[in-house]
């Protein structure tokens, strides 16, 4: 089997969550013996292509100005479609994967867009990423490029026969979005990259590390950093800090529910942006 990824995220000296996601998926295929090629885009500021191997997946890899929207739009349109003619067409792929929708949607403005199964792995939706980089820009200036992301998105989304999430809230929220049929969406749970992270040989000495008490079920913890001052969901959003500068460990402890109301909320904060 022939598979294309096309992500906007690349494969190399994968950091964030978007890109192990990618690299695993594309390093575990190729692994299992099928030809794996793919389109991705790297966040240099600048014009260039570079075709390469990482590990046994053949890449080739673009790169735009970022600091003008309308050229980065361009040169995305017009180094894809590139890329595609002189190192991909000769190959004849059986489904194509998509991480992200910006190198999707360049292929599919450009007529270069393969016709044959494409399945999307939704991870989070693009405009509510743009928003929450953008929480210290007017909402005046943003609401336009966060609905021309979201537009993107979507058109994407129709091309699409199957579409992956990692999560049922995730499922929920690209239904509620993009109104998405529930039959064409598959969960695939995340999981730990073990790469990283691993349990800790003596949960004890972590516990008393971080000052907190041996008994206590760690479990539910979102998000425990001693010492650094932390906020909730929402109050990120809004720039106001919740807890105050040198908290104790134990006030970020949240119960599942405190984090679903945090959730809800933010959700309804960009949705009443975006509606103006």
């Amino acid at each position: 089997m022939r598979i294309l990824f096309l992500s906007d995220t690349t494969l190399m000296n994968p950091a964030s969550g978007a890109e192990r996601v990618l690299y695993q998926q594309a390093k575990g295929l190729a692994d299992r013996g099928m030809k794996v090629l793919a389109i991705t885009r790297s966040d240099a500021n600048q014009t260039s292509l570079s075709l390469r191997k990482v590990s046994a997946v053949e890449e080739a890899c673009y790169s735009a100005p970022t600091n003008n929207a309308f050229l980065f739009l361009a040169a995305s349109l017009r180094l894809t479609a590139h890329l595609y003619k002189n190192f991909i067409k000769a190959n004849v792929f059986d489904v194509t994967v998509c991480h992200q929708p910006l190198t999707c949607f360049a292929l599919r403005v450009a007529g270069k867009l393969p016709k044959i199964p494409l399945c999307y792995v939704f991870l989070s939706p693009w405009h509510e990423e743009y928003l929450l980089s953008h929480q210290d820009v007017n909402a005046v200036k943003v609401i336009f490029p966060s609905m021309v992301r979201r537009l993107i998105e979507r058109l994407c989304l129709k091309r699409a026969q199957k579409i992956m999430v990692l999560s049922r809230y995730m499922m929920e929220k690209l239904q509620r979005i993009h109104n998405v049929a529930a039959q064409r969406v598959v969960i695939n749970p995340g999981g730990v990259d073990l790469d990283r992270f691993s349990p800790p040989l003596n949960r004890y000495d972590l516990k008393n590390e971080m000052k907190l008490s041996p008994d206590l079920d760690i479990k539910g913890i979102d998000d425990l950093k001693n010492n650094i001052p932390q906020t909730d969901l929402y109050s990120q959003y809004e720039g106001e800090t919740s807890l105050p500068r040198d908290p104790d460990p134990m006030a970020s402890i949240k119960s599942e529910s405190q984090i679903n109301y945090e959730r809800q909320r933010l959700d309804e904060k960009v949705e009443k942006l975006l509606k103006g």
